[in-house]
């Protein structure tokens, strides 16, 4: 055949020298075409090349690979050349032969090893080897074997939050290998959707829970983690944050016939709910039957039952909580009326 081109990366060749160790050999028609990233060249059929390593699928650059007991590993390359290369695996430089733990495959250009059960004794370094008439290529890998640990969760906290607000639990989850974390509230397993998020960094040990317009997500929350070591869980409470006591609804001032029955209300908000204490003239109500105290919700009512001229003047609602307090007051009087007489 006649030589098309004898120009490989811009550089003169005489014929059958046209070499590369990062591309791939193709045939088009008669010839072997090299795809270049800006070019493209033509070398004669007759060529042979070198041993190509074409790239690792599997462990990215045959580097470093951390394994737990028990575990199974497979190193998995490429090779091309012409003639076929010839390819032998090594453990510390010693040939490493199939058996019961170690599978050999090749796939065409693929060629895998798979160790399974993994104990200490396959800690190593792994290397692999490819060789015909024209050169040889070779890439290695360290391999560390590791005893499963039991999983670990610190620094899980208590929330607090308002209506409405973001809150983000976040925890460091130690383990090897590393754990499958799960999070719950209330006992009920949580996924991830448009107001929570579930992230992980599996290299910091940093997972968190995030959620978004907080409203009905108060409770006890749950963080699971689990490996083949074992498994451990921490809880961490959302609580309402802390409001001090607001007057929604003040008191209203009353005007009343003598013996008849008086009542005072009031709507007070606040977290925790506010303890409510009545006073008339400064002395402190309690209920009774002349004096009936109720509470419904934010609700708050005060009735007094055949007002006589004692009863007559200031009635102050006191609500306390510990974020803070709050009062509202009113006056109770009697209704004016002209004279008369039996």
């Amino acid at each position: 055949a006649n030589l098309v081109s004898d120009y490989c990366h811009g550089v003169r060749h005489s014929p059958n020298e046209c070499r590369c160790l990062s591309v791939v050999w193709k045939f088009d028609g008669e010839f072997r075409l090299l795809r270049h990233p800006s070019k493209v060249v033509l070398c004669c059929a007759r060529v042979e090349t070198l041993v190509i390593f074409l790239g690792v699928l599997n462990n990215e650059a045959m580097g470093a690979i951390v394994a737990v007991i028990g575990d199974k590993v497979r190193f998995e390359v490429r090779v091309a050349g012409k003639p076929t290369p010839k390819v032998t695996w090594y453990k510390d430089g010693e040939e490493l032969l199939e058996s019961r733990r170690v599978e050999i495959k090749e796939d065409g250009d693929t060629h895998t090893i798979t160790l399974k059960d993994l104990t200490m004794r396959d800690e190593a370094k792994y290397s692999c080897k490819a060789v015909n008439q024209k050169g040889e290529a070779s890439d290695k890998a360290q391999l560390t074997v590791k005893e499963p640990v039991a999983p670990a969760i610190k620094g899980l906290k208590d929330q607090e939050a308002s209506t409405g607000s973001t809150v983000k639990f976040q925890a460091t989850i130690t383990g090897i290998p590393a754990p499958d974390v799960v999070w719950k509230k209330d006992g009920k397993e949580l996924s991830a959707s448009h107001r929570i998020t579930i992230s992980s960094d599996v290299e910091s040990e940093s997972y968190s829970l995030i959620i978004q317009d907080v409203d009905d997500d108060f409770g006890q929350y749950t963080c699971k983690a689990s490996n083949s070591a074992g498994e451990t869980e921490a809880n961490a409470m959302l609580t309402l944050k802390g409001e001090p006591p607001v007057f929604i609804k003040e008191l209203e001032d009353v005007r009343i016939n003598i013996n008849e029955e008086a009542v005072f209300h009031a709507r007070i908000k606040g977290n925790p709910t506010p303890s409510v204490t009545w006073l008339l003239n400064g002395t402190i109500l309690n209920d009774s039957e002349e004096t009936i105290l109720t509470q419904q919700g934010d609700s708050y009512t005060l009735k007094i039952k055949c007002v006589t001229s004692h009863e007559i003047g200031e009635v102050v609602c006191k609500a306390k909580n510990t974020s803070g307090q709050a009062s509202s007051k009113a006056s109770l009087t009697l209704t004016e009326s002209a004279p008369t007489i039996a």
